[in-house]
């Protein structure tokens, strides 16, 4: 992708050159023309003949004739045509470089497996839901015959309803609502979230009103949390010396405008969760997993397609390399066998000795050489173990 980038970028330039040059021709097109025109009024003007007669005639065309003769001079068409030429090789490069790194035809990383349409058109109208797109939810179900119970939409009505207000800079609503959320919402979270809100309402109020009501707001909602955030109360109090600087002080990344749009998005993830819904929504996840995911996979059917003995890549029940997604998309534990270096799977799971070190089942079945009940010696202490005394683990 960054081969794109470049070329990408190197189109840009000269385009902006291009268009650039061209206008210096133009306009120094339209100085010798306004020139020529004033030079030939300046003639009109002075001269005792009449503007039609033979002599005012010839000396217009005598200034044509050197409009002419400086237009060709300038050579403007050869200018642009070669700029213009620049310009179509850069984007021949471009169309090349896009055509490497897109494949046109993704249908190849597809595999022949059975489509659950309903579980999907439920899991896309959630989506538009959590997105606040009720119109459009709405109407996906009436097509999909989904069966909402009533009300189903309620919650993230009010949900979108305080995002307004948290865009409007009111957090009063948001705060209101992890109030009466506290019995129901893991507690700890939940906790975070309101800390965060008031943190952002004390700052408000200290940059817009002064240090009185930011220091009553402090003393009436922000003991509670002492015990856990106790050195950012101390910073908020801080901020009290720079009461009317505060943009200019060692506090000034307290202002910072990406704050909202986190508390924002902190906060839709806190309500879907109240919802019993996943924190991000699983139709994001998969489309954004799936993009970074696809390259690899076309290559990867691409190289079992070359091979002297094709294999069949609906048949494989597992990749023969990882495709790393990033921290990001690290849902849950992962465990990789540190004997045989595989990540656990479902067929192959990791299994805890009485030793208390945990390998793969493969590799216990290997040590074991096949038999049940037959010792082997753990490959990291001296304890020995039977393959029936090891316990599968559940990540």
């Amino acid at each position: 992708m960054e081969a794109l980038a470049k070329e990408n970028e190197r189109v840009c330039k000269k385009q902006k050159v291009c268009a650039m040059k061209t206008m210096e021709g133009v306009e120094k097109l339209l100085t010798q023309c306004v020139e020529t025109r004033n030079r030939i009024l300046a003639l009109q003007n002075s001269s005792p003949e009449e503007p039609t007669s033979s002599a005012g005639v010839g000396n217009d065309v005598a200034c044509l004739r050197d409009l002419q003769q400086k237009v060709r001079e300038m050579d403007f068409l050869q200018q642009v045509n070669s700029h213009q030429k620049d310009l179509q090789g850069a984007l021949a490069k471009l169309k090349k470089a896009v055509e490497k790194h897109f494949i046109p035809d993704v249908s190849k990383a597809l595999r022949d497996q059975p489509l659950d349409k309903a579980t999907l058109n439920e899991v896309i109208v959630q989506h538009l839901l959590r997105e606040g797109r009720f119109e459009l939810g709405e109407e996906l179900m009436r097509e999909a015959q989904i069966h909402m119970p009533e009300g189903y939409k309620d919650p993230y009505v009010q949900m979108h309803q305080v995002l307004e207000q948290i865009a409007a800079f009111n957090l009063k609503p948001a705060i209101q609502w992890t109030k009466e959320r506290r019995a129901d919402v893991d507690t700890e979270a939940l906790m975070g979230l309101e800390f965060k809100l008031h943190r952002l309402q004390f700052v408000q109020l200290l940059h817009k009103e002064g240090r009185g009501p930011a220091l009553g707001y402090a003393r009436a909602h922000l003991s509670v949390f002492s015990d856990r955030w106790m050195r950012e109360i101390e910073r908020l109090m801080g901020c009290l010396l720079y009461a009317n600087r505060l943009d200019r002080s060692p506090y000034a990344d307290l202002l910072a405008p990406g704050l909202w749009d986190e508390i924002r998005q902190e906060f839709s993830r806190m309500c879907c969760s109240a919802l019993g819904q996943a924190r991000e929504s699983p139709l994001s996840v998969a489309i954004r997993a799936g993009t970074i995911a696809l390259p690899m996979l076309l290559k990867l059917v691409s190289v079992m397609q070359t091979k002297t003995q094709p294999e069949d890549w609906n048949e494989c029940q597992q990749l023969p390399v990882e495709i790393s997604l990033g921290e990001d998309f690290a849902f849950h534990s992962v465990f990789a066998c540190p004997v045989s270096r595989d990540q656990s799977s479902a067929d192959n799971p990791p299994m805890l000795m009485p030793c208390g070190h945990v390998l793969c089942k493969v590799s216990i079945t290997k040590l074991a050489k096949g038999g049940a009940n037959r010792p082997f010696k753990c490959p990291y202490c001296p304890g020995e173990a039977t393959v029936q005394q090891c316990k599968q683990l559940y990540l």
